[in-house]
């Protein structure tokens, strides 16, 4: 009879031992399905972070060109502006020397203003 019992009794647990070992196995399978999305994106991640690394070197060193060719720009827009100035300063002088002469010539031949 004990015999009997025991046997009933593992019947009666059985379903229950094989319903945990399901559940556990559901959940471990879950649980390895998460692992793997998360290794991808990681993978993914890893990538994205070593081409942003490429990328910033090359942002640096195109920062560096804009301000070499800035600086150059700069010192070539200010003798540029030197020279500009000189000559208007020689525009305006020779103006100046012209509208003497045309006076003194006008005068010399009795022009009155």
């Amino acid at each position: 009879m004990a015999l009997g019992a025991f046997t009933l009794g593992g019947l009666v647990a059985l379903p229950l031992i094989a319903f945990s070992a399901f559940k556990s196995y559901k959940e471990a399978s879950r649980i390895d399905e998460e692992r793997k999305t998360v290794e991808a994106a990681s993978e993914t991640n890893y990538r994205s972070a070593e081409e942003l690394e490429l990328v910033r070197l090359e942002v640096v060193k195109l920062r560096g060109e804009v301000i070499e060719k800035r600086t150059k720009f700069v010192l070539e827009f200010g003798s540029i502006r030197e020279e500009a100035s000189k000559l208007a300063y020689k525009m305006a002088s020779s103006a100046n020397l012209f509208a003497a002469d045309l006076l003194a010539s006008s005068r010399a031949r009795g022009a009155t203003m």
